[in-house]
């Protein structure tokens, strides 16, 4: 869709010239009449019979249901233990209950905003890839507010500051892992404790309505209609939460002298005097550098923010990292960073072999990546035109006829398709991606490289 709406962009020459195939078709808009709504079932099994609600092969936290939560003692166990780090954590103001209507009331006499939410309680089944009785996949309980359903006094949809953040970049944490693996560097990963609720709400004043099992055995609650309390900390699911976190965590890491690497690089900092390079991706942190001064880097952090003992690389963002050793073919020695995800893969087997059948063959492959295409692949050669004209390309070493025309083959019909024109002395492999973008106006299933 991103490519339709470029070609549409770059001109009526080049959009006319795919629509006369009639593969490309126009960026969708909303209508400009009015139509009467109707009701859209929901897909629940495709045409072959396939359940289409098994298909959540990335989802690796699995939801708890209730019945499940509380007949299972590791997820009750995993709530409990939420709404008593809530409560010590000072997320809400226990000490004024008031009720419900008292609270809107009083809002409209004196013409001032408050929102008025609710608490849900939540559980799930973390790293769920993961094989039974690894430490890492375990029950864990969520106190969220239903930001979806925050009205102010009015019982109108309530607006929100809607400030945004930037957490740190994938790229970024690879930074981290390559500045690990210089000699006498190291990496060192780490959680914060209830990231959200270490920050303080700001905005106009939020009441919620608590679920029975949330509330502390020494407040009484029971002698309100509808109880509601005062929220003072950034609370999952409050719209504004992951700025006033992200907010406060930049506030805290720059009075440690951790600077900003950059505006392109939202949430990596670096410390001079240290040398300690610091990615913070929402509640995981990984700090990187000399091996020395990792210890005190985390000392720092954690005299400035709630975070769990440092752990040396393992699970991180719902993959393995291992560091290791290899040596090159001239027998260089060089540090390596493995990323391993063989836990989701084998579930993603399992929940298709669900689907399928577990009589259906699969073959094995070394990997699960389509194999790379090296500058020495026969595909990427250009056309081989006159063997007595044949020259060699400086660039890529491949033999050709610079009076050839240059030829590309697609990948699914196995046709060619020419640009019809000739090398012009120039090599065909060097210049092939520019002359994709004319050959995909043409032909929407051509290879890409």
């Amino acid at each position: 869709m991103v490519a339709t709406a470029t070609l549409h962009s770059t001109g009526p020459n080049v959009h006319e010239s795919c629509d006369q195939i009639g593969n490309i078709h126009s960026f969708p808009c909303m209508p400009c009449i009015n139509q009467p709504d109707y009701h859209r079932e929901k897909n629940t099994v495709d045409d072959g019979g396939i359940n289409l609600n098994k298909m959540f092969n990335t989802a690796v936290a699995r939801p708890v249901a209730r019945k499940e939560m509380m007949e299972n003692e590791d997820a009750r166990k995993a709530m409990r233990k939420e709404w008593l780090g809530q409560h010590a954590a000072g997320v809400y103001d226990f000490s004024v209950v008031r009720e419900y209507d008292d609270v809107v009331r009083e809002a409209k006499k004196n013409g001032e905003e408050v929102h008025m939410a609710r608490i849900h309680g939540m559980c799930v089944e973390k790293n769920y890839q993961l094989p039974k009785g690894n430490p890492s996949r375990k029950f864990k309980g969520r106190g969220v507010l239903l930001g979806n359903q925050v009205k102010n006094q009015f019982w109108e949809a309530a607006f929100f500051q809607d400030l945004g953040n930037s957490p740190a970049t994938f790229e970024a944490s690879r930074w981290a892992d390559f500045y690990g693996c210089l000699p006498g560097h190291g990496v060192k990963l780490a959680d914060a404790i209830q990231a959200y609720i270490q920050a303080t709400l700001t905005g106009p004043p939020c009441w919620l309505e608590l679920p029975e099992d949330a509330w502390p055995d020494d407040v009484d609650f029971r002698k309100f209609r509808r109880p509601v309390v005062r929220l003072i900390k950034a609370l999952y699911g409050h719209p504004d939460s992951g700025t006033m976190w992200e907010q406060h965590c930049d506030r805290k890491v720059r009075e440690l002298d951790f600077l900003p690497v950059g505006e392109e690089w939202p949430s990596m900092y670096f410390h001079k005097k240290l040398q300690l390079l610091l990615v913070i991706y929402v509640d995981d942190l990984k700090v990187a550098g000399p091996e020395e001064n990792l210890t005190k880097g985390w000392e720092m952090l954690r005299s400035k923010l709630n975070i769990e003992p440092e752990t040396d690389l393992g699970l991180y963002l719902g993959c393995i990292l291992s560091k290791g050793s290899a040596k090159l073919h001239d027998g260089t020695p060089v540090s390596t960073m493995t990323y391993d995800m063989e836990g989701l893969l084998k579930l993603s087997v399992e929940k298709y072999l669900d689907i399928v059948g577990k009589d259906t063959k699969l073959k094995n492959v070394s990997t699960p990546s389509l194999p790379e295409e090296t500058k020495k692949h026969k595909s990427r050669a250009p056309c081989p035109g006159n063997p007595k004209n044949k020259v060699s390309c400086p660039w890529c070493s491949h033999e050709f006829d610079p009076d050839a025309p240059v030829l590309y083959q697609t990948g699914t019909t196995g046709e060619d398709v020419s640009s019809g024109e000739s090398a012009r002395g120039k090599c065909a492999t060097c210049c092939q991606r520019s002359h994709e973008v004319v050959v995909r106006c043409q032909d929407r299933k051509i290879r890409l490289t």
